[in-house]
C-alpha cells in the first residue's frame, strides 16, 4: 500500500461529497480511482477494489472533451458512492 492509494481515494470521496447530479459526482471519482495502480492497492483488497472500479469506468467518461455522467438509476449511484466510501474508510481503520 501506498500513501498515493489513501490519497486518491480521499479525492474519490471529496468528490462524491461536491455538490451536483450524483452521476457525474462518480465519474470524478472514477478518474480519482483510475490513477491507481494496482502495486498501490493495499494486499488483499485488489479484488474488492476492482468491484468496485469496474462498473465506474465501464462506459467511456469522456467525449469531445467533455465529461460523461455515469448513467447508473439512483440506487445503483447510491450504492457505488457507498461503496467508493467503505473502501477508504477500510483503509483508514485498518490496524
Amino acid at each position: 500500500m501506498t500513501a498515493f492509494y489513501r490519497d486518491k481515494l480521499i479525492e474519490a470521496v471529496r468528490a462524491l461529497a461536491d455538490h451536483g447530479d450524483l452521476n457525474m459526482r462518480l465519474t470524478h471519482a472514477a478518474g480519482c480511482l483510475l490513477q491507481i495502480d494496482d502495486d498501490d492497492v493495499p494486499a488483499g483488497m485488489l479484488g474488492e477494489f476492482e468491484r468496485v472500479r469496474d462498473p465506474l469506468i465501464e462506459q467511456p467518461m469522456v467525449a469531445k472533451g467533455e465529461m460523461l455522467p455515469r448513467e447508473f438509476e439512483a440506487s445503483k449511484a447510491r450504492a457505488a458512492a457507498q461503496d467508493i466510501v467503505s473502501l477508504l474508510v477500510a483503509e483508514m481503520t485498518k490496524p
